[in-house]
């Protein structure tokens, strides 16, 4: 029997490789469909790994397949720690906290307020009821009351009250009779999952006790000299900001204005430190180490680089990035050489085993695939630089020569470039559009303008730094040219969010999403044109197709009841037109499931957002749904003696978003009879054919929703009161 040939990789199928990606397969099969599938993904690795690998590779692919999965069973079954957190009831719990800050984004810097999710180590805990302190472990993130309040430095050690948050599913849907989880694609508990954390502790009050800052607080000190350094001189708070974001990761000073359009524009990314920030550095740092030997530099470069990551955050693609260059330091220390594609792999492998749930992270997957990408790309690059470059072995040298060199490296450089951001673009959509909904072209043009433009950015932090202590001109020369660089960043964001806005496609299926990737990656790295063209087809086919589906897509009406307001939820979603409609929102549950409804369905923004009655539980989830997408208008109903509180909160969680009212039949979509105990909503889209009423009427045991449509009969459905929101959703066919 003919054994078949390895096709996956452009690069052989090397050990180290296989054993890598057995790693990760196997963990990620667990994290995403629990015990079963992490015992499934066993022999399903062993055999995948026969068939499409040698054995010499075949063997290390399984055997990482069954570390991967084992690390994440033994993760998910607390065998890797004795985490006190693990063994509390599932609900909400009120308690006391002894906990050190151990998040490296905390600043003392002015102007640079610390994150809205704290990380610490839990020490001790005591539960409403319990007389003392029990002795206690595991990792929390941590709600300070205000967070415009300056926080405590990292490594200080607190005691704080408050409450103790389980991250759960918190909006269910009606499915073939019974109540199942609604999962958008992201998920706070998998957030938290993916950085070691078991809840979230919303802190009322708190105090310090004492100073335990450790490696990292003492590292925070120096970065916060050298944080106060860079920024002296630059007067605008928004600009310290954004440099305290690009340069050491603490991203809370970065205000929601411009946080929208670089969001909108693709490039929010450059805001996170990643594995870019932590490449450009240690690009510089080389450059800056030339005198030294070359185990020295090598050695100071890692140690160096890694105190950056350490006092940033540690964002999993930082580490990424850490890892990588730790790895090729150590071969240059020793004077060894692996392929970039396999030091990568090595790189998630490690990761993945010390915390299987990172492959859950949208840090992790964007870091890891794109950078696949961009490698495989390079090395495509590179052989077709070297075939461009062949006339250069028959032409005599001279000026002719000379031209055709320069000319032949200014194409390379320009076509790696734009090429090397429609790769990162196409590598990450499959994952924007299944967790975010997002699939913005626009960002190709973005990242094109202000990659070379942060890159610049670095070398004048470091020429602001070595020479401004020296010469007060040269230190007002650096603020200067940081002012004008992000001023600049802020200009091509917000001129590609206008002209480029977000594409309507439906949000993909896990498996399409992955087969996406896949097919790109392979289509990037193998070496047989037939199999190369065939992977691209399929991903240009997957990606049309969640276009086309958006168009084609029948409306659809989503309405829910429950959870934390009395209020119910409507929302309508016509993907033909890209109109997207929402009635109330009464909380951050609401808006979650309202959100992912349209992203389902296609839509980018929201176009108005009515509000039933003028009082403060219909406006609750405003700030949730405005951080999920745009909302182009807030249509307010006619005002009563409560309704100026609604209106204040509009004012300062609404800000920029046009706010209108809609008194008898609005000239948008809806009019809106609201009384105490009934309610109607007639739908009328000017553009298209679709009409309906809907009545709702409280009963004893929930709302009583009632749908008619002309020439159709009545349908009628119950929501029951419940402690989580209920969603039904129901779709117009053959409209």
């Amino acid at each position: 029997m003919k054994r078949v040939r390895p096709v996956l990789f452009r690069l052989s199928a090397r050990p180290e490789t296989a054993l890598a990606l057995g790693v990760v397969l196997g963990a990620a099969s667990g994290a995403a469909g629990g015990s079963a599938a992490a015992l499934a993904a066993v022999p399903a690795g062993i055999l995948c790994a026969l068939l499409l690998l040698p054995l010499r590779a075949a063997l290390p692919g399984a055997l990482g397949a069954v570390l991967g999965a084992a690390s994440w069973y033994c993760h998910a079954n607390g065998w890797q720690e004795d985490d006190a957190l693990r063994s509390l009831p599932e609900r909400n719990l009120r308690a006391e906290a002894v906990c050190r800050l151990t998040d490296g984004r905390i600043t003392s810097v002015r102007a640079v307020p610390a994150p809205g999710l704290i990380r610490a180590e839990l020490v001790a805990l005591r539960l409403l009821g319990e007389r003392e302190f029990r002795p206690a472990s595991g990792m929390l993130y941590l709600r300070f009351p205000d967070p415009a309040l300056p926080s405590p430095p990292c490594g200080a050690v607190i005691t704080a009250g408050g409450t103790l948050e389980l991250p759960a599913e918190s909006v269910f849907r009606q499915e073939e009779g019974e109540l199942r989880p609604v999962r958008n694609g992201l998920s706070f508990a998998g957030f938290l999952a993916a950085r070691g954390a078991e809840r979230l502790f919303r802190i009322d009050q708190f105090r310090v006790e004492r100073m335990a800052p450790g490696v990292v607080g003492r590292l925070c000190r120096v970065r916060d000299f050298l944080m106060e350094r860079a920024l002296r001189g630059v007067t605008s708070d928004r600009v310290r900001g954004c440099a305290a974001a690009l340069f050491f990761g603490a991203t809370g000073g970065i205000d929601n204005s411009i946080r929208e359009r670089f969001v909108r524009s693709g490039t929010i990314h450059l805001f996170s430190v990643s594995g870019m920030h932590v490449a450009v550095l240690a690009g510089v740092l080389l450059w800056l180490l030339r005198p030294l030997p070359l185990r020295p530099r090598m050695l100071s470069l890692l140690l160096l680089v890694g105190a950056y990551v350490l006092t940033t955050g540690a964002n999993p693609p930082a580490v990424r990035a850490l890892c990588m260059i730790g790895v090729w330091c150590l071969l240059r220390m020793v004077l060894l050489y692996t392929p970039a594609l396999n030091t990568l792999f090595l790189a998630a492998a490690a990761m993945v085993l010390v915390s299987p749930m990172l492959v859950l992270d949208l840090g992790f997957q964007y870091s890891f695939v794109i950078t696949a990408m961009l490698i495989l790309l390079a090395e495509r690059f590179r052989e077709w630089n070297e075939l461009l470059r062949e006339p250069l072995r028959y032409m005599p040298t001279g000026r002719a020569a000379f031209r055709f060199e320069r000319s032949l490296r200014r194409g390379s450089a320009l076509l790696f470039a734009v090429g090397g951001c429609v790769g990162a673009f196409l590598a990450g959509a499959g994952i924007s559009l299944y967790s975010q909904g997002l699939l913005l072209p626009g960002s190709v043009l973005a990242n094109l303008l202000l990659s070379p433009l942060v890159g610049a950015l670095f070398p004048v932090l470091a020429f602001k730094l070595a020479f401004g202590a020296l010469l007060p001109g040269l230190d007002q020369l650096g603020a200067w040219l940081l002012t004008t660089g992000f001023s600049l960043m802020d200009a091509v964001a917000g001129t590609v969010s206008t002209c480029f806005g977000r594409m309507s496609a439906v949000r993909p299926a896990a498996w399409e999403a992955v087969l996406f990737t896949g097919a790109l990656l392979v289509a990037a790295g193998v070496r047989k044109r037939r199999i190369a063209v065939a992977a691209a087809f399929l991903a240009a086919i997957l990606l049309a197709g969640w276009v086309v589906r958006a168009e084609i897509r029948p409306p659809s009406l989503m309405t829910g009841a429950g959870g934390r307001s009395p209020l119910p939820v409507v929302a309508v979603a016509e993907p033909g037109r890209g109109v997207g409609v929402a009635i109330n929102m009464p909380g951050s549950d609401a808006a979650e499931a309202v959100a992912g409804f349209f992203r389902s369905n296609g839509i980018t923004e929201v176009e108005t957002l009515y509000l039933s009655r003028p009082r403060t539980g219909a406006v609750l989830g405003v700030p949730a749904l405005l951080r999920a997408m745009p909302v182009r208008r807030i249509a307010l109903p006619p005002r009563d003696s409560y309704g100026w509180r609604m209106e204040e909160l509009l004012e300062l969680r609404a800000a920029g978003v046009p706010v209108s009212r809609h008194a008898g039949r609005d000239p948008g979509f809806c009019r809106i009879l609201d009384e105490k105990t009934h309610w109607e909503v007639e739908y009328f889209n000017p553009g298209s054919k679709l009409i309906f009423r809907l009545w709702i009427d409280a009963a004893d045991s929930g709302w009583c929703f009632t749908l008619r449509r002309p020439g159709r009969p009545e349908e009628r459905f119950q929501i029951p009161y419940g402690s989580v929101p209920e969603m039904r959703e129901h779709v117009f066919e053959g409209f």
